[in-house]
C-alpha cells in the first residue's frame, strides 16, 4: 500500500507542476488600451470621415444636436427620438467646444466634470486614409449622457483639438427597430 500511495502522490505532484506550463494556471491579463471606430449605425459619419471641425460653429453644433437626438443612427432619423433633449444635454460641453481648446484642456476641472469615463490614447479609424501625420486621436467616454458615448477627438501637431466624433459602442446601447 505503501507504494501505490507514493505513486499516487507522485501523479499528484506531477500534475501540480505541469498544469501552470500547460496553461491550467490564472494568469493576469494585460488591459488593451485601444478604442476601434465602430461601424456606421453607431457613429453620426458615414463611410467616409466627415469630422466636426472645432472650435465649434453653429453648424457643427446643430448636426451634433441632430446626431445625438437620433442615438448616432442615421436609420433612425425621422423614426425614433434616443435622446430627444439632446440641445440641453449637451449644451455644457457643445458650449466649452465653441472656444479653442488643446488636448490639455480636457484634464481640467470644466472638462472632467463632463468626461467621467475612461480616456482611451489609441484609437484606430480604418477610415483614414492616411495614417496620423499628427498626433493620432484619443477618445474619452462620458458627456452628459451618463457614459452612453464616447467622443473621439483629433488633433494637430501642437495639440489643439481641431474635430471631434461621437461614437456609440454597441455593448452600451443596442436599439433594435421594426420595420414600418
Amino acid at each position: 500500500m505503501k507504494a501505490e500511495t507514493m505513486k499516487i502522490w507522485r501523479i499528484v505532484r506531477t500534475v501540480v507542476l505541469l498544469a501552470p506550463l500547460a496553461g491550467c494556471s490564472h494568469h493576469v491579463l494585460a488591459p488593451i488600451n485601444i478604442l476601434p471606430v465602430p461601424p456606421q449605425d453607431a457613429q453620426w459619419e458615414g463611410a467616409a470621415p466627415d469630422h466636426i471641425h472645432l472650435p465649434l460653429t453653429a453648424e457643427g453644433r446643430a448636426k451634433l444636436e441632430e446626431g445625438l437626438y437620433y442615438g448616432l443612427n442615421p436609420a433612425n432619423k425621422g423614426r425614433a427620438a434616443i435622446e430627444p433633449d439632446a440641445k440641453t444635454a449637451y449644451k455644457k460641453l457643445f458650449d466649452l467646444l465653441s472656444s479653442d481648446a488643446t488636448l490639455a484642456d480636457l484634464s481640467k476641472p470644466a472638462f472632467q466634470g463632463i468626461f467621467q469615463g475612461d480616456r482611451v490614447d489609441q484609437v484606430i479609424d480604418a477610415r483614414e486614409k492616411e495614417r496620423y501625420k499628427s498626433p493620432g486621436p484619443v477618445a474619452f467616454r462620458g458627456a452628459a449622457s451618463g457614459g452612453r458615448y464616447w467622443w473621439i477627438f483629433y488633433r494637430d501637431g501642437n495639440d489643439h483639438l481641431t474635430a471631434v466624433m461621437p461614437v456609440r459602442l454597441q455593448e452600451f446601447t443596442k436599439l433594435v427597430e421594426k420595420e414600418k
